[in-house]
C-alpha cells in the first residue's frame, strides 16, 4: 500500500513548484506556516521557521531530525504542497503523492525532540533496540488483535542485546520480536537484509513446499525460481480461458502483467489486476502520472468488456499499491455513490485525524454481474478495492478470505540507519466493520490456489464461476472423441497400454482399455490389473486412518517404542517421530538414493534391478529382501546403511520442520502399525479397505504376478521397441506394490469423494474419510495440504505414481464428485510416456467435467 510518510532517505529529483501557496512573505507575523506542526499518531512533526523546515520522527523514548530544508521562494523538491488549511491545521503533500497529510498546530516540540539523537555518532545496539521497541510500542495498532504482548517481547529479548553483538545478530533479534505479529505491513530492512512475515497462505506455503521438494534430490531450495514458475504458469493458465482474439495485457512482453483482460468464448469478461501501483510504462512514474495512465487503460478496458454478460474480476495475487488508484478502478463499477472506507490512526500515542473516502457513481458503470476473485494474499490496497466493490449490489466475492492487512505502512528510520514499517491505522467499511487480520470473507468459498491447478492449467475459482453462469469451463468432449484422442496420443508417444475410468457426478461414465498389456499384444480392459506404484499410498492411508479410528494406534503416538530396533535420528530426535510425521512426509527420514535405488530386486533371483538395468555395480548384487533388516541397517546408529544422507538433518532441518517425500518413511508407518497390532499390514488393508469396497481384483504384488497382470514395459533405446522389465518388487513394499484395476479403484475413489458412501451404502466410516482427507500438518507442502498421504488441493484430492514400467493417476473432486483413474504400463524414465499420460489426464478431466449423455 502507498506509504504516505515514506520519503525518508529517498530525495526525489523532480522539481515541482508550490501550487496556490508558493511564496512566503518576509514578515514573520504574516507567514501562516510558522510554528510546530504534529501529525498525531504518526510520530512525525514539522518545525517551520522563517529560514527552514525541520522534519522529525519521534517516539516517547527518542527523536531524530531526519531532514532540514532551506526555505526559499519555492518549496523543497520533496514537497509538492504546504498549505495552512485552518488556524490549527496544515496540509502537506509529499512529492508525487496523491494523498494529503494533516498536521495539527502544537505549542512545542515533543519532549524527546528537545535533544534529538545525533546519528553522526556511533549508535549502539542497545540504543537501536530501545528506539525500535518504543516505536512499535507507541504506534503499532494491533498488538491485542494479533495476540502479542509487546512488554513481554521486551522482557524476553532485551537481555539478549549487548553493545558487543554484531549487526547481524541484532537484526535477528529485532526480526524475531516482530515475527509473531504475522502482519505483512510490518517490516525491518537494513543494508544487508530485509525481513517481513505475513500470515500463512496456501500460495506462500506452496512456494516454500515446492522449493523444499528439491531436497529430495539433493538440491538446494530455490524459492525465487519456484515463484517465477508459479507466476508464469498462473498467467499461462489465465490466458487459456480468454479467446485469443480478445486477449490484451499491460504491459506487453515477458514481465508480470498489471492488467490482463479479454472475453471467454461464451462472452464472459475476464479482468485480472495484479497490482494497484504500476500503470505507467516508466517504473519511476509518480502517483499523478500513474493516475493519468490508469484512466487511459480503464477507458480501453471498459470499452472492450462493455458488452459481456458478466465479469470475472481477479485480484487473487494482487498485494496492493495505492488506495486512490484502487478506488479509481472501483469507480468504473460504481452504480451508486458509496462510502469506500473510514480510517483513523489509533494507537498508544493518540488519535489521528479521521479520513473518509467516497466513490462517486460513474456515468457509464459496468452493471452486469461481477464475481470478485480473492485469495489469502489479496492485501492492502487490493483489500481496500475489494471493500469498496462489495458495497455494490452486483458484486459477489468468490475464493478465499483476503489477507487482513489494510493499514497504510508507516515507516520510521532507526538511529543506526535501518528502517522499519508498521501498521498504525484502522480501516472500517461503510457499515463500521473492521477486517484487519480476519480479512474480507468470501460470499462463495472456493480454493483460490493449488499446485494441482498449476499442473492441470485450470483455476477452480474460474470453473466455479463459469458453472454458476451456466457456461462451459472446459471445452466439451464426447466419449467417442476422448477415445480417438487417447489412441492418437498413445500412438504418437509409443505408450504401450492404458486403462482408464472417468467419473461424472459420482457415476462411472467411461471405463475401458487402450493398447496392450504385454509383449503378446493382449488388449487392455477396465479389468486389467496394473501395478499402482505410489497410488498405493492412498490405500495405505485409508488403512492407517481406519486403525487410528479404531484406536489401535494414535496419530501422534511416537513410533520408536513400537519398533524391534533402537531408532536413531540425528540430534537425538528419534522419540519425536510420530505416525503423523510419517503420513505427511515430515519425519525427517528421507530416501537416500544410494540405498533406496538398491531396494528394487528381481523376484526370482533377488538380483538388484538397479544394477541389472543400469549395467552397473552400485548396489549389492544379491539383495536381502528382509524389511526389518533394511530398517535396522538404515535407521540404527550402528547400521551398515546408516548415513547422514538418510535424514533431513543434513540440511539443518529437524523432525517436523520440512516436508520431503519419503518412500522409506511410508513403509515405516505400515511396519509400525504391524508391530502395534501384531497383524500383517497386508491383512489389515484387506480387512479395512479392499473387502468393504468389494475390490476383488486388488491385491499386494509381493510375488511373481499372474499372467493377467499388465507387464511393466520400457522402450529399448536402441531398437525403440517395447521390452519387459523383469518381475520385480521393492523391499519397502507398502510404498507402491498394490495391484488393482480401474474398476476396483473407482469404487475406492467414489467412496472417498462421498464420505465413505458407495452405492448408497456406508462402506468406509465417514469419520475415517474425513480424517484421511483433512490436513494433518502445518508444515508447508508441495500441495495445498496433505492428509493421510493424500495430496489435498481444495476440493481436489489426488496422488500419482511412477515406477519402472508404471505410470498412474488417481484424482477426485469432492465438490462435484468428478474423478479419473489412469493406470499405465508406460515407463517413468520415458519423458515421452510421461507427456502422453499428462495429455490423457487433461482429456479425462475434460470428460469428467463436461460429460453429456
Amino acid at each position: 500500500m502507498f506509504e504516505k510518510t515514506r520519503f525518508i532517505g529517498i530525495l526525489l529529483t523532480t522539481q515541482l513548484l508550490l501550487a496556490g501557496c508558493n511564496s512566503h512573505n518576509d514578515n514573520k507575523d504574516q507567514d501562516p506556516l510558522l510554528g510546530i506542526w504534529n501529525k498525531t499518531a504518526y510520530g512525525e512533526v514539522l518545525e517551520i521557521t522563517k529560514d527552514k523546515i525541520s522534519r522529525f520522527e519521534y517516539n516517547q523514548h527518542g527523536c531524530m531530525n531526519t531532514h532540514s530544508f532551506i526555505r526559499g521562494t519555492a518549496l523543497p523538491t520533496e514537497i509538492d504542497q504546504l498549505k495552512r488549511h485552518s488556524n490549527n491545521e496544515l496540509h502537506v503533500a509529499y512529492q508525487g503523492e496523491l494523498v494529503i497529510s494533516r498536521f495539527d498546530k502544537v505549542t512545542g516540540l515533543p519532549t524527546s525532540c528537545l535533544t534529538p539523537i545525533d546519528t553522526t555518532n556511533d549508535i549502539s545496539a542497545v540504543q537501536t533496540f530501545d528506539y525500535f521497541w518504543h516505536t512499535f510500542n507507541d504506534y503499532y495498532a494491533f498488538f491485542e488483535l494479533r495476540n502479542v504482548n509487546w512488554q513481554t517481547q521486551y522482557e524476553t529479548f532485551r537481555p539478549r542485546v549487548t553493545n558487543a553483538m554484531s549487526k547481524e545478530a541484532l537484526f535477528e533479534v529485532l526480526a524475531a520480536m516482530i515475527a509473531p505479529l504475522k502482519d505483512g505491513h510490518v517490516s525491518l530492512s537494513s543494508d544487508f537484509s530485509a525481513f517481513s512475515v505475513g500470515k500463512p497462505s496456501p500460495l506462500f506455503d506452496a512456494i516454500q513446499g515446492l522449493a523444499n521438494s528439491a531436497l529430495r534430490h539433493g538440491e538446494q531450495p530455490n524459492e525465487q525460481a519456484v515463484t517465477h514458475y508459479i507466476l508464469s504458469t498462473y498467467e499461462n493458465t489465465l490466458t487459456q480461458y480468454i479467446s485469443p482474439s480478445s486477449l490484451n495485457t499491460f504491459p506487453t512482453g515477458d514481465t508480470l502483467k498489471t492488467f490482463i483482460w479479454g472475453k471467454t468464448a461464451d462472452n464472459v469478461g475476464i479482468l485480472t489486476i495484479n497490482n494497484m501501483a504500476n500503470f505507467h510504462t516508466h517504473p519511476q512514474a509518480t502517483s499523478t502520472e500513474n493516475m493519468a495512465a490508469l484512466e487511459r487503460h480503464l477507458d480501453k478496458i471498459m470499452l472492450d468488456l462493455a458488452e459481456t454478460e458478466a465479469l470475472i474480476l481477479d485480484i487473487r495475487i494482487n498485494t496492493g499499491g495505492s488506495d486512490d488508484l484502487a478506488l479509481t478502478i472501483a469507480q468504473r463499477f460504481a452504480t451508486q455513490d458509496i462510502l469506500a472506507f473510514n480510517k483513523q490512526a489509533i494507537n498508544k500515542s493518540g488519535l489521528g485525524s479521521p479520513y473518509r473516502s467516497l466513490v462517486k457513481q460513474h456515468n457509464t458503470p459496468y452493471n452486469k454481474p461481477i464475481y470478485l476473485l480473492t485469495s489469502q494474499i489479496t492485501a492492502s490496497a487490493a483489500e481496500v478495492f475489494a471493500m469498496a466493490m462489495l458495497q455494490f449490489p452486483h458484486v459477489t466475492q468468490v475464493g478465499e478470505e483476503t489477507s487482513g492487512e489494510f493499514s497504510d505502512i508507516l515507516s520510521f528510520n532507526l538511529p543506526n540507519g535501518w528502517e522499519v514499517g508498521l501498521s498504525n491505522e484502522i480501516y472500517r467499511n461503510a457499515q463500521g466493520e473492521n477486517f484487519e487480520q480476519a480479512g474480507l470473507q468470501p460470499n462463495i468459498d472456493v480454493s483460490a490456489f493449488s499446485s494441482f491447478e498449476l499442473e492441470s492449467n485450470r483455476f477452480e475459482s474460474y470453473d466455479h464461476v463459469l458453472s454458476l453462469l451456466n457456461k462451459q469451463s472446459y471445452l466439451p468432449i464426447s466419449v467417442t472423441t476422448f477415445e480417438e484422442q487417447v489412441n492418437r496420443i498413445m500412438s504418437e508417444h509409443n505408450l504401450p497400454g492404458l486403462s482408464a475410468a472417468v467419473i461424472h457426478n459420482g457415476s462411472t461414465v467411461f471405463a475401458g482399455g487402450f493398447g496392450v498389456k504385454d509383449l503378446q499384444h493382449s488388449p487392455v480392459s477396465a479389468d486389467t490389473p496394473f501395478f499402482l506404484a505410489s497410488v498405493t499410498k492412498t490405500l495405505v492411508g485409508a488403512t492407517l486412518a481406519q486403525a487410528v479410528h479404531n484406536k489401535q494406534i494414535l496419530l501422534d503416538e511416537t513410533v520408536a517404542p513400537l519398533l524391534p530396533f533402537p531408532l536413531f535420528i540425528p540430534k537425538e530426535q528419534a522419540e519425536q517421530i510420530s505416525l503423523r510425521h510419517l503420513i505427511t512426509h515430515t519425519s525427517g527420514i528421507i530416501d537416500n538414493p544410494q540405498v533406496y535405488n538398491c531396494t528394487y530386486y528381481v523376484l526370482d533371483n533377488y538380483v538388484s534391478l538397479y544394477n541389472l538395468m543400469t549395467q552397473s555395480s552400485n548396489c549389492v548384487n544379491q539383495v536381502n529382501p528382509s524389511l526389518p533388516n533394511l530398517f535396522e541397517q538404515y535407521l540404527t546408529s550402528n547400521g551398515e546403511l546408516n548415513s547422514p544422507q538418510n535424514f533431513i538433518h543434513q540440511y539443518n532441518f529437524s523432525v517436523g520442520e520440512v516436508q520431503v517425500y519419503s518412500n522409506i518413511a511410508t513403509s515405516l508407518a505400515a511396519y509400525a502399525l504391524e508391530k502395534k497390532t501384531n497383524e500383517s499390514f497386508t491383512e489389515l488393508s484387506h480387512r479395512y479397505v479392499f473387502s468393504p469396497l468389494n475390490m476383488q481384483d486388488t491385491s499386494w504384488g509381493l510375488a511373481i504376478p499372474s499372467n493377467d497382470v499388465a507387464q511393466r514395459l520400457y522402450i529399448d533405446p536402441e531398437t525403440m521397441q517395447p521390452m519387459q522389465f523383469p518381475n520385480y518388487r521393492t523391499i519397502t513394499y507398502a510404498d507402491g506394490s498394490v495391484i488393482s484395476t480401474v474398476n476396483d479403484l473407482t469404487k475406492f475413489l467414489k467412496a472417498t469423494m462421498n464420505q465413505g458412501v458407495l452405492n448408497n451404502k456406508q462402506v468406509l466410516p465417514a469419520k475415517v474419510v474425513e480424517d484421511m482427507l483433512s490436513s494433518q500438518t502445518d508444515v508447508p507442502t508441495s500441495s495445498r495440504d496433505i492428509g493421510y498421504f493424500w495430496n489435498l488441493d481444495g476440493a481436489i484430492v489426488h496422488h500419482d505414481g511412477a515406477d519402472p514400467g508404471v505410470l498412474t493417476y488417481l484424482i477426485g473432486d469432492t465438490h462435484t464428485q468428478n474423478g479419473i483413474v489412469l493406470l499405465s504400463n508406460g515407463d517413468f524414465n520415458s519423458d515421452s510416456h510421461s507427456e502422453a499420460l499428462s495429455q490423457i489426464k487433461a482429456l479425462a478431466l475434460r470428460l469428467a467435467y463436461t460429460y453429456q449423455k
